[in-house]
């Protein structure tokens, strides 16, 4: 392990190395226990079903490691660490074309010291300087300890779940009609899209089930259900004019049904927010997925170290359902 960064407060972590893990053994460590799935195997395909979506926390992994920090041969800390393309969308935050990322962490010691020895060891272990390294972190009483390790966040998402069990407990509308759309009718899809968020993303037929929602033979909703993960990739969406008409709902229980015949146990959608404020179009999409019967599992922050550090005031979520 490389020599350890001095923390905000000047002082050194503990650790004098870090080791690989397998699977097993690094679960059985950190104590992981998947929110939605059985396994690890199945939690790891999860996630990279979920590398469709290409934000800061679902992306492709490469590089992939089970790493573990020691002192005097006890696990201090253990955590997933592995090297993701820089996207586009994503130049303004990085100025390389690949980054590292840390996820899952699990510290034994809820200590500053702990929390930077795993960032010292993913550094190592992706032989990445420590400007190019991002966590994403869902526990709330880890934030803090990144931001006295001297990192600030920089992106938010939560994501939502539904038991595809379940049906959906609002009504939709019975004049929507929800066909699945084949190849070739990708304009579909783009004739909602630009005018719900204005501009396109096109839908990979062989990874994803098209929804289209026709209202008087026009469509006017769309969603893409990921055929692995049973993930809503990019959420549904449904044109401005024609909102509020329980359109995205239709669209819901069609994805519920086609989910449950996979023989997945969960519907997911991931959504991007706004760092440090709730814009009007988050509000209305977190109020719809959780009327629609949506569970809020999980917000997910991401951190990286910045040259400027500045205090960013984040809302916190409001009290839905």
């Amino acid at each position: 392990m490389r020599k350890a960064v001095q923390d905000s407060k000047g002082r050194r972590p503990k650790v004098t190395g870090y080791r690989l893990l397998d699977g097993g053994e690094w679960a059985r460590v950190s104590g992981f226990k998947p929110p939605l799935h059985s396994t690890l195997e199945e939690y790891m395909a999860w996630r990279r079903g979920l590398a469709v979506l290409k934000v800061f926390w679902a992306s492709e992994e490469v590089g992939h490691g089970f790493i573990a920090a020691e002192e005097d041969g006890r696990i201090l800390v253990a955590a997933r660490a592995y090297r993701t393309p820089v996207y586009f969308h994503q130049k303004s935050h990085w100025r390389v074309e690949v980054r590292g990322e840390v996820q899952d962490i699990h510290l034994a010691e809820h200590s500053e010291e702990a929390m930077e020895a795993i960032l010292e060891a993913s550094e190592a272990y992706l032989s990445i300087s420590h400007m190019s390294l991002g966590v994403s972190e869902w526990r709330s009483t880890y934030w803090s300890l990144l931001e006295s390790c001297g990192l600030s966040p920089y992106s938010r998402s939560v994501l939502i779940t539904w038991p595809s069990s379940k049906r959906i407990p609002k009504t939709p509308n019975t004049e929507v009609k929800v066909k699945l759309a084949s190849p070739g009718e990708e304009k579909l899809a783009r004739a909602v899209q630009t005018r719900s968020w204005g501009f396109f993303i096109p839908p990979d037929f062989s990874a994803q089930y098209v929804l289209i929602a026709l209202l008087d033979g026009k469509p006017v909703g769309c969603a893409y259900v990921n055929k692995a993960t049973g993930n809503i990739d990019f959420g549904v969406h449904v044109a401005r004019e024609h909102q509020r008409k329980r359109i995205g709902t239709a669209l819901l229980e069609k994805a519920r049904r086609i989910v449950e015949s996979l023989g997945l146990r969960w519907m997911t959608v991931v959504r991007v927010l706004a760092l440090t404020k709730l814009r009007e179009s988050d509000m209305v999409a977190l109020s719809f997925y959780t009327a629609c019967g949506g569970r809020l599992l999980r917000e997910y922050r991401g951190f990286r170290r910045k040259l400027r550090r500045r205090k960013l005031a984040i809302p916190p979520l409001p009290e839905l359902g």
